[in-house]
């Protein structure tokens, strides 16, 4: 008999090879339960009491639901701690903020002013290769990263 495997004991890597959008199985909702359960895990795990803004680029497939939860958990978007976005297409940032009116969301230019004006920088880009442009270009994700800065590339 097969024994059940509590997904969010496994890492992020295999999370997201099996239940990756292109399978049959996708489901959007699976994709907030996990996304919320990691980052409880990590702010737990890490001690992080964050006193300053959550960034997030990447607003896409992925990335909407997972800072979607950030919002609706409180984690994000507050008045003192305000949800600061990026996307490679600027109009998903903009759609984004306006699905979430009564929260505090910040649209920045550049990844870089993301990770600058953020404790914490989620990144959920879709391919290696994207990732690899958002983080080395010249107004990119290490071009923002100083001491005590915190990058979790999903």
């Amino acid at each position: 008999q097969k024994s059940r495997v509590n997904q969010t004991q496994l890492p992020l890597k295999h999370l997201l090879v099996s239940n990756h959008p292109s399978s049959s199985s996708f489901r959007p909702e699976r994709y907030r339960k996990i996304a919320s359960k990691l980052i409880s895990q990590f702010n737990r795990r890490t001690n992080l009491n964050m006193s300053n803004a959550v960034g997030f680029i990447g607003i896409g497939i992925m990335g909407e639901g997972m800072a979607g939860r950030l919002l609706s958990e409180g984690i994000a978007g507050t008045p003192d701690k305000p949800l600061i976005i990026w996307n490679r297409t600027g109009q998903k940032c903009i759609d984004f903020k306006e699905k979430y009116p009564e929260k505090n969301v910040e649209i920045k230019q550049t990844a870089k002013e993301v990770v600058e004006s953020s404790d914490v920088c989620y990144c959920m880009l879709s391919t290696p290769e994207a990732s690899r442009a958002v983080f080395e270009a010249k107004d990119g994700v290490l071009a923002g990263i100083k001491e005590g800065k915190y990058i979790v590339d999903c």
